[in-house]
C-alpha cells in the first residue's frame, strides 16, 4: 500500500492499543463459567449512547438459533482463554434470565 508515493506500514491494532480487543473477536465464542464449562454462545454486544459495552447477548442450548434462548447479561471485561470467554455465571443462572428481545 502507498500514500503520496510513500509506503504505508500496516500494523496490528493489538500492537498499537495494548490490552485492546475488537468486539468482533468475541462474537460466536463460547461463554464459559469459572470451571471452563460451556454455558452459552456470545451472539452480540449491547452498546450504549456513550459507546460503551453494557451487556453480552448470549444464546443457550445446543444449537444457537434453533430452539435456543437468547438472554443478556451485564458486560464485564471478559477473561478470554483459548476455549472462549470466561464469566461468573452458571448455566442455571443463564436459563433463569428473561429472554432478550432484539
Amino acid at each position: 500500500m502507498e500514500s503520496d508515493g510513500q509506503p504505508i506500514e500496516l500494523v496490528d491494532e493489538l500492537d498499537v492499543f495494548p490490552g485492546w480487543m475488537p468486539g468482533s473477536s468475541l462474537i460466536d465464542r463460547q461463554l464459559l463459567n469459572k470451571f471452563d464449562e460451556g454455558v452459552g454462545i456470545l451472539e452480540d454486544l449491547v452498546i450504549d449512547s456513550n459507546h460503551q459495552a453494557t451487556q453480552f447477548v448470549v444464546s443457550t442450548g445446543d444449537f444457537p438459533g434453533i430452539g435456543a434462548k437468547v438472554a443478556a447479561i451485564p458486560y464485564r471485561p471478559p477473561g478470554v482463554n483459548l476455549e472462549g470467554v470466561v464469566c461468573e455465571i452458571t448455566a442455571e443462572q443463564l436459563e433463569s434470565l428473561p429472554a432478550f428481545e432484539r
